[in-house]
């Protein structure tokens, strides 16, 4: 099969007298096994691991920040010891996308917060 994996987006931005939108569709993506990894992980303010399973790198993802009052950040490891926030997810936001490497690290903001995650292998 071929494009099991679809997404669409559109953003709208609206203020005062300023209005704007972006429809670029939707982006269909082939699906090369249907293992892969997610559900939810509680993430502390040290920056971890997100577990990633068997999928492989350039693999889909989706994020969200399922906690109330404290952001997340999702990054790399830099240099085997120093992590690099490429995503801010704030309390309930999320994001989805493409990933060039399947290791992903995500950090609290403090505390711990709730990170809901589906990574997949196109």
């Amino acid at each position: 099969m071929a494009n099991e994996i679809r997404m669409d987006a559109s953003l709208q931005i609206e203020d005062q007298n300023f209005r704007e939108a972006f429809t670029p569709g939707s982006l269909s993506i082939d699906l090369a096994s249907p293992v892969g990894a997610g559900g939810t992980q509680t993430i502390g303010a040290t920056y971890e691991a997100v577990v990633a399973g068997d999928t492989t790198d350039g693999g889909v993802y989706f994020f969200r920040n399922v906690s109330n009052s404290i952001n997340v950040e999702i990054g790399i490891e830099h240099s085997g010891s120093t992590f690099v926030a490429f995503l801010l997810l704030k309390p309930g936001e999320f994001s989805v996308g493409r990933l060039s490497s399947k290791t992903i690290y995500a950090k609290a903001a403090s505390s711990t917060a709730t990170l809901q995650y589906r990574l997949l292998s196109p």
